[in-house]
């Protein structure tokens, strides 16, 4: 144990030493705007990340320091797994392997160097297939408390939380442990569980419960249908966790592991059958990952596997690496390269006074790098937390705008007779306007 400890510290230390160097990205920053205005819940998402970032306040003067609280319960995902491995009976030569495995895949290394809901939700996703795993095992008041406080601040994390309830009984099901259901410590379950998602619900009930009407248009519905979605999805998921992972993992026969895999594919077919209604970011399904790798790496696995998907994976962060130390950020996809861009527009805050952004991830990167307020001009862009503040609709008879040239402008610019003059051309086809009445 002092030995994977050791190196559990190492790299949470590496971590936080890269966090703090690379720039939020847009998604970061908006959260951060969330913390600036602490509630029980917000529109677009449950409240924990808004809330990691209020702790990391202290350490706004070292601008991505910001996020050190996130990074550090992030982090605690590898000593969860640690006792996942340990309560199966799994060498801790695996362990080892799948340590370092997944500190070098894109979102569970890199990813959990940025706070986003997925980094909680791994986190409380995996603290209850522990606690499920322990109870099954022996059950107790303590596991089944462990579970629903697990489950309850996973909901307010993101609210995919839910799918871990209908894969459990199917989980239990198909290993025919069914008998062993906490049916005396359900009780105690869902009263721990709905304690400490009780913010989530009552901010929405408040709000006409309007984030989780989002949530579920945004995921589920769509109009029209392309067969590009399950496409993109199926083969964006297998290249995500890279062909070899999901080839042994499949495979894998080891029948300790069989109570894991519904929880490995699961997500995974309910983001395939959903493609078909909408399309799927490639990170919805993040809470499967850990166990992918667990069951590729129990599986038929190999040290020459290994050291292909290491070495894939090093490959790749040396080539980004490259390209923005050397500032060759057209060649990269843009959210990478978006931080540094809107990084170096902060500077314009304070030359163009008022200035208004046409979208939430303009105007949170613009606030956040320049600590001066930014807003999201009203209707630049679709409905979220910038149009709760009611700073949208400028009050001044001139203000400025930042927007790329293919934005549209929104409608009431227009029919209430604002006359628009272009001021400057900024990098990546993106210009100040000038708004005057």
């Amino acid at each position: 144990m002092n030995t994977y400890f050791k190196a559990w510290s190492l790299t949470l230390f590496l971590k936080l030493a890269l966090a703090s160097a690379l720039p939020l990205i847009a998604d970061e920053a908006y959260y951060w705007v969330w913390s600036l205005f602490p509630q029980f819940s917000y529109f677009d998402h449950p409240p924990m990340t808004a809330w990691l970032l209020y702790l990391g306040h202290f350490l706004d003067w070292g601008q991505s320091l910001v996020r050190w609280p996130g990074v550090i319960l992030g982090h605690s995902l590898w000593l969860i797994w640690f006792f996942i491995f340990q309560q199966l009976k799994i060498e801790m030569e695996t362990y080892k392997v799948w340590f370092y495995l997944t500190l070098i895949s894109p979102f569970l290394g890199f990813g959990t160097l940025l706070l986003t809901p997925d980094l909680p939700l791994l986190v409380f996703w995996s603290l209850s297939l522990l606690f499920y795993l322990k109870y099954l095992e022996r059950p107790s008041v303590k596991y089944a408390l462990g579970l629903g406080v697990s489950l309850g601040l996973g909901f307010l994390s993101k609210y995919l939380i839910v799918l871990f309830l209908p894969l459990t009984l199917y989980s239990m099901w198909r290993n025919k442990v069914l008998h062993r259901f906490p049916w005396k410590h359900l009780h105690i379950i869902g009263i721990s569980g709905f304690i400490f998602c009780l913010p989530v619900l009552y901010w929405n009930s408040k709000n006409q419960w309007s984030s989780f009407h989002f949530q579920f248009n945004h995921g589920l519905k769509q109009a029209g249908f392309s067969w590009q979605w399950p496409v993109e999805y199926f083969f964006g998921q297998v290249l995500i966790l890279f062909p070899l992972v999901v080839w042994a993992a499949v495979k894998n026969k080891d029948p300790r592991m069989k109570i894991l895999k519904s929880f490995a594919w699961g997500p995974l077919i309910f983001f395939f059958l959903t493609s078909f209604r909408a399309p799927v970011e490639g990170n919805w399904p993040i809470m499967a990952y850990p166990t992918v790798y667990a069951l590729a790496l129990t599986g038929s696995w190999s040290w020459r596997k290994h050291f292909l998907v290491l070495g894939f994976w090093l490959s790749l962060y040396f080539t980004l690496g490259f390209a923005m130390i050397f500032s060759a950020h057209q060649f990269v996809h843009g959210k990478v390269s978006e931080p540094f861009l809107y990084r170096s527009f902060s500077p314009l805050v304070e030359v163009y006074r008022p200035l208004y952004a046409i979208n939430y991830q303009l105007a949170s990167s613009l606030w956040f790098n320049s600590r001066k307020p930014v807003y999201k001009l009203k209707d630049g862009s679709r409905y979220d937390f910038f149009d709760t503040l009611d700073h949208g609709y400028p009050s001044e008879n001139s203000f400025f705008l930042i927007k790329q040239r293919h934005h549209d402008l929104p409608e009431w610019i227009l029919k209430e007779g604002w006359k628009i003059k272009e001021v400057e051309n900024l990098p990546h086809d993106y210009l100040i306007l000038e708004v005057k009445k």
